[in-house]
Order: C-alpha cells, then sequence, then structure tokens
C-alpha cells in the first residue's frame, strides 16, 4: 500500500529542521538577517557618531553622510521524488529522512552564500575589496587582510595559529571608525572560520596551555580576562585563508535577506501521482547576502 504522507505533516519537518539547522550554524553570529519584501534592498551604512567635545561656541550640528549596500534576491530550489514503490517498500523510514533533509538544505544555504562572498572577496560598499586597504574620513587606514608566515607554507603550527589569531585580533580591535574613534574597544567575542584541515590547529590554539615544548600559550591570559574565541570548520573556504569575525557588536560584518522559503508536496491524490505513479516533495528559498562591514571582520593568510 502506498504509503500516505500529509502535505502538513511534510511542511511542518521542513521547517522544524531548518530552524533547527540554522540555530546551529555560525551564520548568525556574523551577519543581521532582515526580512525582505521587494526585489532589491538598499542598506545604508551612516557615518559615525561624532566624539564628545568640549562646548566652544555653537554645537557642532553633524548631518551623517551615508554609503550603501544593495542586495537583489534571487530565487533557488531543490525537490526530490520517490516513486510509489520506494515508498510503500520503505521499512526504515530513509525516504522521511530524505525528506526532512531538504529542509536541512535550505538552513545550511546561508552559509554557502557568505561563504562564496568571503572566498570571492568582492568590493566593500567603499568600493574597495572587503578584505584590503580601506580609507576612511578621519582615520587612518584600515586594513584586514593580514599575511603571516608558516615554517611549512600554507600549513601553520599552533604557535602560528596563535599569532595569526592575535594578530587578527590587534587589526579588528585597533580599528578606528569615520571619526577617527575606536569601533570595536569593547569586542570580547570573536568567531575563527578555518578550512576543515586547519580546525584541529586552531582548536589546540585557542585551548592549549602550551604551544610547543614549555612555552606558554598566549592567548590563555586573554581568555582568562574575558575574551571568547570560538573556532568553526568550513569546508566551503580552502588554505591558506582563515577568517575572523567579531560577533558582539549590534552590527555584523553580512547581511542575509530572506524574502520568502516556501514548500510543494505533490503527493497522494494529485495530478503528479496519478501520471507518475511517484510524488514529489520540493522547496523553495528568495533571498540574497553580502557583506557589509569589513572593520569587523579580518582575513588570515599563511604563506
Amino acid at each position: 500500500m502506498t504509503r500516505l504522507l500529509s502535505s502538513r505533516a511534510v511542511i511542518g519537518e521542513y521547517y522544524r529542521v531548518i530552524e533547527e539547522t540554522m540555530a546551529a550554524s555560525w551564520v548568525t553570529s556574523v551577519v543581521n538577517t532582515f526580512r525582505s519584501d521587494q526585489r532589491t534592498e538598499t542598506y545604508p551604512f551612516l557615518q559615525d557618531i561624532p566624539a564628545l567635545s568640549e562646548w566652544i561656541g555653537p554645537r557642532r550640528m553633524m548631518t551623517p553622510t551615508e554609503d550603501s549596500v544593495a542586495i537583489t534576491n534571487k530565487k533557488y530550489e531543490t525537490g526530490i521524488t520517490f516513486s510509489n514503490d520506494e515508498l510503500a517498500r520503505d521499512k526504515t523510514d530513509q525516504t522521511l529522512i530524505r525528506i526532512a533533509d531538504l529542509g536541512a538544505r535550505v538552513g545550511q544555504f546561508p552559509e554557502k552564500l557568505i561563504s562564496d562572498l568571503l572566498v570571492a572577496n568582492g568590493n566593500a560598499y567603499d568600493g574597495i575589496a572587503y578584505f584590503g586597504n580601506h580609507n576612511r574620513a578621519k582615520s587612518p587606514q584600515i586594513n584586514n587582510a593580514v599575511q603571516i608566515a608558516a615554517a611549512t607554507g600554507t600549513t601553520p603550527t599552533v604557535a602560528e595559529m596563535v599569532n595569526a589569531i592575535q594578530t587578527a585580533m590587534q587589526r579588528i580591535q585597533g580599528a578606528v571608525d569615520s571619526e577617527g574613534e575606536p569601533c570595536n574597544a569593547s569586542g570580547r567575542r570573536f568567531l575563527l572560520m578555518v578550512p576543515n584541515e586547519l580546525w584541529p590547529v586552531a582548536v589546540a590554539a585557542i585551548n592549549d596551555q602550551f604551544v610547543g615544548g614549555s612555552v606558554s600559550n598566549s592567548l590563555q591570559s586573554m581568555l582568562q580576562r574575558g575574551y571568547v574565541i570560538e573556532a568553526v570548520p568550513n569546508v566551503r573556504v580552502a588554505a591558506p585563508f582563515c577568517y575572523l569575525f567579531r560577533t558582539d557588536a549590534r552590527i555584523r560584518a553580512g547581511i542575509l535577506q530572506e524574502e520568502r522559503r516556501s514548500s510543494s508536496v505533490l503527493g497522494v491524490g494529485s495530478d503528479y501521482e496519478a501520471i507518475n505513479d511517484a510524488q514529489f516533495f520540493g522547496i523553495t528559498w528568495q533571498g540574497g547576502a553580502a557583506l557589509g562591514r569589513y572593520e569587523l571582520a579580518c582575513r588570515i593568510e599563511f604563506t
């Protein structure tokens, strides 16, 4: 007998798995997520607030200048078909698991969008490559791309990874805003994204008391003072690059917008089933992503 798959149950499982997958993702730590209701959304970045100064003469009244990032929504889809024979003979719920995996694909998709942007290193809102040298009105140049020498080329030792993390943190915390004021001085939480093959080294660099022999790990003293560094593997990025993000700012390094997510179930009783003796399960996601505030991120390149 053909298995009856309730459309309501399937859709509910889709969205449960989507939310579960996204909750476990690093994406929420490095992007702000917004709802979208039009084809293209524009996100303004206003000039930073002036620092306090002694009141001499008339009060200063500054009108913030504005930069912006525009994101155009695109439509993406995936789906899977099972014959009624497959559904009827499945005694281990493999088909139901695969149907639920459609939700996991949607939940993981923002990771792909952001990872592709990191690898491409396109222009930021100031027209300069996101990871590169940026000039701001009243501040020194911000360079959020660092190169760290590794004795074995692109594979760092634990000590070299420690040096890389500290150098990237220094770049982020040393950044100043358009008014020449520190913009990350209060940053205490960071996420280190590494290629999968460098994850063990990154975890050791953050957690080990010693980096080789009897040499103390200098990151430990920072962690004891309240700093938090989380290392996450990302198979979509490759050596020699790693990425560090500040994650406790109100504005994050990237932007994710979602216009629509919807599901399609052509199950028992549908015209599709009558014609094909099969059932179709699909899901659609519509949205986009962009990298925004470059002062909240730093790229590490091992050389």
